[in-house]
């Protein structure tokens, strides 16, 4: 699996990155995904899952697939995964992401940021 982050104006933060949602992002971002691969509902995906949960749906009811004739790949979006408002470091979201070692960053924040 992949992850992709998406880091907003005036975010600096990992607990703000994780805390962003997919309507807090760019339209451009959004298209970004779309030419990535193709949007999953996870209960119904029946291929290469990534670890993400496909029964209880914690990680989300969807996110994006990529399949060629010898690969499959599945993104760990963080702003497709559910945020948990009480729970300020969105622990559940690091699950996944914080073991990936390669992550695909999309930054609209032209300072620093810690992720």
């Amino acid at each position: 699996a992949l992850p992709i982050f998406y880091i907003g104006e005036n975010i600096y933060n990992q607990n703000e990155i994780f805390a962003t949602e997919l309507n807090d992002t760019t339209p451009e971002f959004q298209e970004f995904l779309t030419g990535l691969g193709w949007q999953v509902k996870l209960k119904d995906h029946k291929s290469y899952h990534g670890g993400l949960d496909i029964v209880n749906l914690k990680n989300g009811k969807t996110s994006i697939f990529y399949s060629d004739f010898s690969t499959e790949l599945m993104f760990h979006v963080s702003t497709l995964m559910p945020k948990d408002d009480e729970d300020t470091q969105q622990i559940l979201k690091k699950k996944h992401i914080g073991n990936d070692h390669v992550h695909i960053v999309w930054s609209n924040n032209k300072d620093d940021y810690s992720l």
